[in-house]
């Protein structure tokens, strides 16, 4: 070990535990960490879906390389649904969503009967994980104060490891004495459970929207309400995706198209070697994006309902 090396040592403990003291004292931090150790335990399919396929299903070696892409078709669909509507969804409840929908793909992969199933539910794996992934980071890089996200992002990352290492080793083990399909169900219950229980438990990140609306204790007492509904109506206002600032509209759409060709070239690949299971994946993708659309239908009806009821209800007022 070099001298530079011993002495960065110290300061990254630092680091991880003065992220630790910031994470034990924010509401939202603990939410996030909670959500982090009571679902992250689905990343063990990492070493299940490969046997899984290649030796319970007992795929090809091609048919395994079709099997990854459609999961990073999942990845792109999920991120171009947040680029286009991720502002106008609530962030906080789109997490939640995402693991238990993590869990639910992996349990529904452990099941798989043949090829065709093992793809459609790899689509979605890889669709969740992506949602995972970008609307923590969202949510990290917009509540975190821009002087402690460094040390918190460390602290994260250190759990993630351990929670990662943990899920392969285990279940792994798991699958030798259990078999394969066994630990998978396992595996998601286990996340799915914990998802629950994270969310019940912390309630700040189940109504979390946006930092613009955290000021200070009101904030806190707005998470404390018992007379709150379940389910924010917020989740059902995707009126408009609305644009990202960091990029024009033009940038955007030249970007969402790339994606688009990109993948659409790669499906048509696969729709000449294998046409069956290509166009259940396709049928895949329709289903994601028609439910994404029939939500924003729903929700524009219930906002326009609400308007029309405050519009009626506010000469009532005294």
């Amino acid at each position: 070990m070099t001298e530079r090396e011993a002495s960065d040592r110290p300061r990254t403990v630092e680091s991880i535990r003065q992220g630790f003291r910031y994470i034990r004292r924010d509401n939202i931090q603990v939410g996030l960490l909670a959500l982090l150790i009571g679902g992250y335990w689905v990343a063990g399919l990492n070493s299940l879906q490969t046997p899984l396929a290649k030796q319970v299903l007992l795929i090809t070696d091609g048919q395994f390389g079709w099997f990854q892409s459609v999961g990073g078709l999942g990845y792109v669909t999920a991120s171009l649904l947040l680029g286009w509507y991720g502002k106008a969804l609530p962030k906080g409840q789109t997490v939640v969503f995402a693991y238990l929908l993590w869990a639910t793909a992996a349990a529904t992969m452990g099941l798989s009967l043949n090829y065709g199933m093992l793809l459609i539910t790899g689509f979605w794996v890889g669709f969740a994980n992506m949602l995972v992934f970008v609307s923590v980071g969202t949510i990290m890089m917009e509540y975190t104060p821009s002087k402690m996200i460094g040390r918190t992002v460390t602290t994260r990352q250190t759990v993630v490891a351990l929670m990662r290492a943990l899920a392969l080793l285990g279940f792994g083990w798991m699958a030798d004495r259990l078999g394969i399909r066994t630990a998978i169900l396992i595996m998601a219950g286990t996340s799915m459970i914990g998802t629950l229980i994270a969310a019940l438990r912390s309630p700040a990140v189940w109504y979390y929207c946006s930092a613009e609306l955290i000021e200070g204790p009101p904030y806190e007492e707005h998470f404390r309400r018992r007379d709150r509904p379940l389910i924010s109506h917020k989740l059902l206002s995707i009126i408009q995706p609305l644009p990202d600032e960091q990029f024009s509209l033009e940038e955007q759409g030249r970007l969402n198209r790339a994606v688009l060709i990109v993948g659409g070239a790669g499906w048509a690949i696969f729709l000449i070697v294998d046409s069956m299971h290509a166009l259940a994946v396709l049928v895949a993708v329709v289903a994601t994006l028609s439910l994404a659309a029939l939500v924003r239908t729903v929700g524009r009806h219930i906002s326009d309902w609400r308007k029309h009821d405050d519009a009626h209800a506010a000469p009532n007022k005294v």
